[in-house]
């Protein structure tokens, strides 16, 4: 019987530390819920320390911070919480700061959505390419002749990788153009390297074609050092020829660090219409309940200084589709840019 009695007093045992009893390593105790004024502190904490546009802007961020709070208790909901935090944040009229919840999502789209499109990639590849369109091996890219002299080539965004090789190839097929179009219209941009290795195929030495500055301390105007960034020849393909590059309103991030690199190439005139003036290089953060923000963090700048934040880079040839053009399938834009560089 004592055996008997020793063997259920170490069942009972063993369950009460498979519960967690006795100190045991059972499930971790959930998160601590935070209120939606500690969530409102964070994320406002967060972009008063790392937020690299204040000053830029003309931000007076403890206002915000006063005007915000003033709406929210500890026991607003999320829906409250959210809209809060998403007024408070489209304030900044930054392309790159987001909002990302269970609730609903949050962005600033005023960047491209008050300005004309200027770009429909259905009337190039009807009009200007016809069956000789094609998708470069990774997909980045579509080109083609627009004649025996010109060629085309759209990068549609800045995400992925293979941008050096799918550039190699699409200057392969057409290895007879005198001229060529690069269209960066629409490009949303994604990573720098991929367009970093684009430039380097139109390169002719190195040049220094941007400057960036990282948010660094406590105060908004507390930052690093410059650093700078060039463009260099590479891959296995070079052109050297006429280019004419196209940009329009949706134009932006990453896309645009490579517009200031073909501006700096002697050979390059851009067309269209300015770009959407967001550089940024936003870190993304969580929230304590789950909730994703970013955060902008740099100040890009051209290489004489000026920065293009909020305002975009010019063209310089500015230009808009018509609707005359539009309704015909022509492309106005396009047009101007093929006869520059067949007088080029």
């Amino acid at each position: 019987m004592v055996k008997v009695a020793r063997i259920i007093l170490l069942l009972l045992t063993a369950a009460l530390v498979s519960c967690g009893g006795g100190g045991g390593s059972g499930s971790p105790p959930p998160p601590p819920t935070a209120s939606a004024l500690d969530l409102f502190d964070s994320l406002w904490a967060d972009f008063d320390l790392n937020y690299s546009f204040f000053a830029l802007k003309g931000t007076d961020w403890n206002d915000s911070q006063s005007r915000f709070r003033s709406r929210l208790t500890s026991a607003s909901s999320d829906s409250v919480l959210f809209d809060v935090l998403s007024e408070m944040l489209l304030e900044l009229e930054d392309p790159h700061v987001r909002l990302n919840t269970p609730v609903g999502d949050s962005s600033y789209t005023g960047w491209f959505d008050q300005f004309p499109t200027n770009f429909d990639e259905s009337i190039v590849s009807a009009t200007y390419l016809g069956q000789g369109a094609q998708l470069s091996p990774q997909s980045n890219m579509l080109f083609g002749q627009i004649d025996a002299d010109i060629g085309y080539l759209r990068v549609h965004s800045l995400s992925g990788t293979g941008y050096g090789g799918d550039v190699d190839f699409a200057l392969g097929q057409m290895a007879g153009i005198r001229a060529l179009v690069v269209d960066l219209r629409s490009n949303g941009g994604g990573n720098d390297q991929n367009g970093r290795d684009i430039a380097a195929r139109f390169a002719d030495i190195m040049r220094l074609y941007r400057r960036v500055r990282f948010r660094d301390g406590p105060n908004h105007t507390d930052f690093g050092p410059f650093i700078d960034s060039f463009i260099s020849p590479g891959g296995t393909t070079s052109f050297q020829g006429p280019i004419a590059v196209l940009i329009n309103r949706s134009t932006i991030s990453s896309a645009e660090s490579l517009v200031l690199a073909f501006a700096v190439l002697p050979n390059v005139i851009s067309f269209g219409d300015f770009t959407g003036g967001g550089s940024a290089n936003p870190e993304q953060k969580t929230l304590a309940n789950g909730w994703r923000y970013t955060v902008s963090r740099w100040i890009e700048f051209r290489p004489d200084g000026t920065t293009f934040e909020g305002v975009g880079i010019e063209p310089d040839i500015r230009i808009d589709i018509s609707a005359t053009d539009a309704a015909a399938l022509r492309d106005t834009i396009l047009d101007t840019a093929i006869a520059d560089l067949r007088v080029r």
